[in-house]
């Protein structure tokens, strides 16, 4: 039987499987690492656009109710996508759509307090959702790739 935050990451790779529906080269998928290279040189080459889950932490069961246990666990999603066209940069078009959908297919799923992402696992109370960078600038300028962070946590109680 896998870690709890491993059954985490992977329903959440499930939700937003189910939202988004990629198709190659578009991959959403549960990572420790990038298995790709932004830059030529780098193999292999990013093609399509990435949605990557990592299990970030949990914690130790916390003491909720004298017989029940809280327990939490946070993901990270990371948002990638190489920009192939001929301009110097990506046009702000590009990067818009891009921002529409990390919110509209990973944010929004994910932060839904009404999902139940395992059993009686659902989206934490304490710690809400947030979207960590939009974009990272550095790799707009030096890879023209979009590149978006997000943390979301979990919580479950447990007898």
């Amino acid at each position: 039987m896998p870690a709890r935050v491993i059954e985490v990451a992977d329903a959440a790779v499930a939700v937003i499987q189910a939202a988004w529906a990629p198709t190659a080269p578009d991959l959403v998928k549960r990572v420790y690492g990038a298995e790709f290279g932004l830059t030529k040189g780098y193999e292999p080459l990013l093609e399509g656009r990435r949605l990557m889950i990592y299990p970030a932490n949990y914690s130790h069961p916390a003491l909720e109710t004298r017989s029940k246990y809280k327990k939490e666990f946070v993901l990270t999603a990371v948002g990638v996508e190489r920009y192939t066209g001929t301009e110097a940069y990506p046009p702000d078009s590009w990067m818009d759509e891009r921002v529409e959908w990390f919110e509209q297919q990973v944010f929004l799923p994910l932060r839904n307090q009404q999902l139940v992402l395992l059993d009686s696992l659902i989206p934490s109370l304490e710690q809400p959702a947030t979207v960590d960078e939009v974009y990272d600038i550095a790799k707009y300028f030096e890879t023209k790739t979009f590149w978006s962070t997000a943390t979301f946590a979990f919580q479950e109680i447990q007898s």
